[in-house]
This record gives C-alpha cells, sequence and structure tokens, in this order.
C-alpha cells in the first residue's frame, strides 16, 4: 500500500506515473484532474491510459489539442492484442472526438493539418475540398487526397499532376 503522504506528493506521482503509468489507476479523478499532464504523458506510453481522462478534458479547448497529440502518440505505439483489445472503448472515443475536432477546425489550422497529414482532409469541413491552398497542401502530402476535391480541383491539371506525382493511383481520381 502507497503511504498517502507520498500519494500527495507531486514529485512523487511525476516519478511514478514516469516508471509507470498504470499507477494512475490507484489515484482519485481529483488528483488525475489536477495532474492532467501526466495523464497525457500516460496516454502518450499506452493508449489504454486515455481512460485516466476525467472531467471536461475532452471539452476545454486549451487541453483537446495536447490530449489528441497524447492519443496520436499513443496509437503509433505497438501494442500486444491483449492491450488493444482492452483499448478499443478508448479508441473509438478519441476517434470521435478527432473527428469532432477535424471538423471544426480553422483554415488555418486544417491548413496546418493536411500539410502534416494530407489523409485527414477526408475528414475536415466540406468547405475546405475546395479551398485550392488547402486541397494543394493535402494533394502535395498524400496524392490520393485528390479523390476528397472537388471536381473543379480534380479538374485542375496542375493539382492533377501534383498527384499523379505522389501517388500514381492518384489517376484514377483526376477528372
Amino acid at each position: 500500500s502507497i503511504d498517502t503522504s507520498l500519494k500527495t506528493n507531486s514529485d512523487f506521482l511525476r516519478r511514478a506515473i514516469e516508471a509507470n503509468p498504470s499507477v494512475l489507476h490507484y489515484y482519485s479523478d481529483e488528483t488525475k484532474a489536477n495532474h492532467q499532464d501526466l495523464v497525457f504523458k500516460a496516454i502518450e506510453k499506452n493508449i489504454w491510459h486515455v481512460s485516466f481522462v476525467v472531467g471536461n478534458a475532452w471539452n476545454d479547448p486549451a487541453n483537446r489539442g495536447v490530449l489528441l497529440r497524447a492519443c496520436i502518440k499513443g496509437l503509433r505505439r505497438r501494442h500486444n492484442s491483449a492491450s488493444t483489445l482492452l483499448s478499443v472503448r478508448a479508441i473509438s472515443k478519441v476517434v470521435r472526438i478527432v473527428f469532432e475536432h477535424l471538423r471544426s477546425l480553422s483554415r488555418e489550422d486544417a491548413l496546418r493539418a493536411v500539410s502534416e497529414d494530407g489523409e485527414c482532409i477526408q475528414y475536415i469541413s466540406p468547405e475546405y475540398k475546395e479551398d485550392n491552398e488547402i486541397m494543394r497542401a493535402a494533394i502535395t502530402e498524400y496524392g490520393a487526397a485528390i479523390r476528397f476535391a472537388s471536381t473543379e480541383i480534380r479538374d485542375d491539371m496542375s493539382m492533377a499532376l501534383v498527384a499523379v506525382s505522389n501517388f500514381g493511383s492518384a489517376l484514377e481520381f483526376v477528372s
């Protein structure tokens, strides 16, 4: 059993979570809410730890970006089948939140998102699929993104060439 004075010590909490994020299971929701940065670090180590997110962390715009990045890092880590099965509910919640977030991005954030991962163009607001700059960034990063573009953009020779040069099979999606 952990001494209660240690359980409330922030330095101990930080070190314990760095050593083994599963210790979050033994902490109160109040402690987790007060140390969200540590919860986010735990998620980066293993997506399963997303279940430790409490309160309004999902809805707080200040936390959402950090939380989503932590989830993405956690998803990228390799897991055995047991931990993957345990995290199915957590992953479905993350996916829902990510999609809602992508649909509500500002133009600047959408441009940044597709520049880093062109495939996410399929989830952003439909109005951005008609935006030449955003679509060019998406197609440059992921040629097959042209399939989500408006007809006008798919008809554009320069866009089609960018798409085909990055992904030969993109020819299937150009007009």
